[in-house]
């Protein structure tokens, strides 16, 4: 049984950058590259000199999981980059009617590039592809994956 109140305080614990890539399966270059590409930034504090750590929040965490799903669905550094402009302005998100938080993309005129991101594509009411993540699950995923390594 998943404890309730453990997977809320998983909410509020802060991860440096190698504890970021351990949990969400990335090589440390691979974040440190996210950050470079202005994909990420580590809200609680960002690296301030040689032996400065940064420090990722559990949204950053997220983000940073979500960007490498996009990533390995095939979408291209413009549609990227265009994906976390929309996340930092807090556009693209809603609700299902499960309550779930989905994040979705639409770019007109940009085809998607790979043919394993056909299962989240969609169309919106004018007939534009969009892909669409499930935020909820990823959420969910990585907190019961923080929980079960422990501290």
């Amino acid at each position: 049984m998943i404890d309730i109140a453990k997977l809320e305080e998983v909410g509020r614990k802060t991860f440096t950058t190698p504890k970021v890539a351990r949990i969400a399966g990335l090589p440390i270059r691979k974040v440190l590259s996210y950050h470079e590409r202005g994909y990420i930034r580590a809200s609680i504090q960002e690296a301030s000199g040689h032996g400065s750590k940064r420090l990722y929040s559990f949204a950053d965490l997220l983000r940073i999981k979500s960007i490498q799903i996009f990533q390995d669905l095939g979408l291209s550094v413009d549609m990227l980059r265009a994906i976390s402009k929309r996340w930092d302005d807090g556009a693209g998100f809603s609700r299902n009617k499960r309550g779930s938080v989905i994040f979705s993309y639409m770019k007109s005129g940009v085809p998607f590039s790979s043919q394993s991101i056909s299962d989240f594509i969609e169309e919106d009411l004018e007939g534009e592809p969009m892909v669409s993540l499930n935020v909820t699950a990823v959420d969910l995923a990585l907190r019961i994956k923080i929980m079960q390594e422990g501290p």
